[in-house]
């Protein structure tokens, strides 16, 4: 055996260990500050509509899931979040009725 009070494989598991956790507090506080974010198209100060902004300058950085917006009404302009479960713009389409092959009928020639 060795006669040191600390081997190498410890101090992998300590480096292993306070890496994951760094990894996890950074990752933590990423989503907290995202979750800040107020989310859809409505004003946080009135609860009128907003407009979006045209993305100038660093701000098309952000993606496409963070977006400027203005109010009309008391001219606040901020960052909004793209709600997370986007309504659907057009309702689903209704199935096509399955037909086998045996029973469709040949093309016309």
């Amino acid at each position: 055996m060795n006669d040191e009070w600390w081997q190498w494989s410890d101090a992998w598991m300590f480096i292993g260990v306070f890496v994951g956790l760094r990894i996890a507090f950074i990752w933590l506080a990423t989503q907290a500050i995202v979750a800040l974010i107020p989310e859809g198209d409505v004003c946080v100060t009135c609860g009128e509509q907003t407009l979006p902004l045209v993305h100038e300058g660093g701000w098309h950085m952000l993606g496409s899931r963070f977006h400027r917006r203005f109010c009309l009404s008391c001219n606040w302009e901020g960052v909004a979040r793209t709600a997370s479960t986007r309504a659907r713009t057009q309702p689903p389409q209704p199935p096509r009725p399955h037909t086998s092959r045996s029973s469709r009928q040949p093309a016309p020639r």
